[in-house]
């Protein structure tokens, strides 16, 4: 596992401190300052939902190594959040995705394989296969459309399943 390469300087941090982040002294500064920063645009503090894991369903998840953050804000148009993380300049991955209750939530990382010119960008889903929920990601462009459209749960799935299908490498 990697080690922490720069510290948070909470004392360049406008809007978030430590006690707002479950592993504060396992983040980089640049995933921090990135929230910060996409505050900036919104114009208002979110909701901080999971940062640094110590383990993951995905090992690549930018989460082991303290340079992710998912979030929520409550009542914002999910089109707008976008924008914000866009505007902000510094973030190289997010995506969205419907929490549990199916809220709009949100995730940020500074990886260091992309640039805010050109982010890792997904969507994803949770899928009722045989019982068990598994997470499905599609571009993320496709998840806000449908679901800005409203279309019934069912062609949800279905379109998400043909997207996925199509898009898989």
């Amino acid at each position: 596992m990697a080690t922490l390469t720069t510290p948070v300087r909470w004392s360049l941090i406008r809007g978030y401190g430590p006690d707002d982040f479950s592993h504060p002294e396992k983040l980089e500064h640049s995933v921090v300052q990135a929230l910060d920063l996409v505050t900036d645009k919104l114009g208002q503090k979110v909701v901080v939902l999971s940062d640094f894991r110590l383990q993951s369903e995905n090992a690549d998840s930018q989460h082991l190594l303290g340079r992710a953050i998912d979030f929520t804000l409550p009542g914002v148009d999910p089109y707008v959040i976008l924008q914000a993380i866009q505007d902000a300049g510094v973030v190289t991955g997010y995506g969205a995705y419907r929490n549990e209750k199916g809220a709009w939530s949100f995730h940020i990382d500074t990886r260091t394989d992309r640039t805010p010119d050109d982010p890792a960008k997904w969507g994803a889903w949770k899928d009722r296969d045989a019982g068990v929920m598994t997470w499905q990601y599609v571009g993320l462009t496709e998840i806000l459309d449908l679901a800005k459209k409203n279309a019934p749960l069912l062609l949800i799935l279905i379109g998400l399943a043909a997207l996925w299908f199509l898009n898989r490498d």
